[in-house]
C-alpha cells in the first residue's frame, strides 16, 4: 500500500510540474506573439508613411483588369496621360539619396471641407500649399514628376515644380502661369498608396482640373477628384 501511495504521489507531482511548464510556455508564447504583432504594426505604420512620387507622361496607359495595375506604353500611336509611381528610397532614383518618412498633412493640411476641385481653386489661398520638396530638401528637376498629397478623402493634389505640356493657361484671363490641367483620358493611380494617404478612390475621370500656382515657392498644385 505504501508503494502504491508513493507511486500516486509521484504521478501527481509529475503532472503538476508538467502543467506548470505548459502554463509558462503558453505565457511566453502569448508574450512573444504580442511582441511580434507590435513590431509588425510598427513596420506597417512606418511603411504607410513612405514618400512616393508620380511620373506623368503623354503615353498610352495599359491596365490589367485583374488587379488594376497599369503601365505606360510609348510605342503606340494612342497618346494620353499615363502615371507611374516611384517610392523612396530607390537607389536608382536620383531624386533623393536616402529614405524619407513623413506625415504630409503637417506640410499641407488634409481636412478640407471642399469636395469640388474648382471650389478649392475659388476659395483657397494659394499660399497654403507649402512646398513638399523644400520642406524635405528633395531635388526634383523633372517637369513631369509630382508628389501626391490628400486634401481630404475625395480630393487628391499633385504638386509639380515646373509647368508641363499637360497644363494650360486660361484663355480668358491670359495669366502668366497655367491655371488648368486638361485630362483627356481616365487615369488609374496606385490604389494601395492613395489609400495610405487617406483617399477612398484611385480613378481620375477625364475633364478640366484647376492648377493652383503658389508664387512664393513656385509650386504648381493640380487639384483632382478621385473615385
Amino acid at each position: 500500500m505504501k508503494k502504491v501511495a508513493l507511486n500516486i504521489v509521484a504521478v501527481l507531482l509529475i503532472t503538476l510540474c508538467a502543467c506548470e511548464q505548459e502554463n509558462n510556455i503558453e505565457e511566453q508564447t502569448a508574450e512573444d506573439v504580442k511582441e511580434i504583432d507590435g513590431n509588425t504594426s510598427k513596420k506597417a505604420r512606418a511603411s504607410q508613411r513612405g514618400l512616393c512620387i508620380y511620373s506623368l507622361t503623354l503615353d498610352k496607359q495599359i491596365c490589367d483588369d485583374r488587379d488594376r495595375t497599369c503601365r505606360c506604353d510609348s510605342s503606340g500611336s494612342v497618346i494620353g496621360v499615363c502615371a507611374q509611381i516611384q517610392c523612396l528610397p530607390n537607389v536608382f532614383n536620383p531624386i533623393t539619396p536616402g529614405p524619407v518618412y513623413l506625415n504630409l498633412c503637417k506640410i499641407i493640411k488634409c481636412d478640407w471641407v471642399y469636395n469640388d476641385p474648382w471650389s478649392i481653386y475659388d476659395n483657397v489661398d494659394p499660399r497654403v500649399f507649402n512646398s513638399i520638396k523644400d520642406v524635405l530638401k528633395l531635388t526634383i528637376k523633372s517637369d513631369t514628376k509630382a508628389i501626391p498629397f490628400a486634401m481630404n478623402k475625395n480630393i487628391l493634389g499633385l504638386q509639380f515644380y515646373k509647368p508641363n505640356n499637360m497644363m494650360y493657361r486660361d484663355s480668358k484671363t491670359l495669366e502668366a502661369e497655367p491655371s488648368m490641367f486638361h485630362l483627356k483620358n481616365t487615369v488609374i493611380l496606385d490604389k494601395v498608396y492613395l489609400k495610405k494617404l487617406g483617399l477612398k478612390g484611385n480613378v481620375i475621370k477625364p475633364g478640366k482640373y484647376p492648377v493652383i500656382f503658389n508664387k512664393r515657392n513656385k509650386t504648381y498644385n493640380v487639384i483632382l477628384k478621385v473615385k
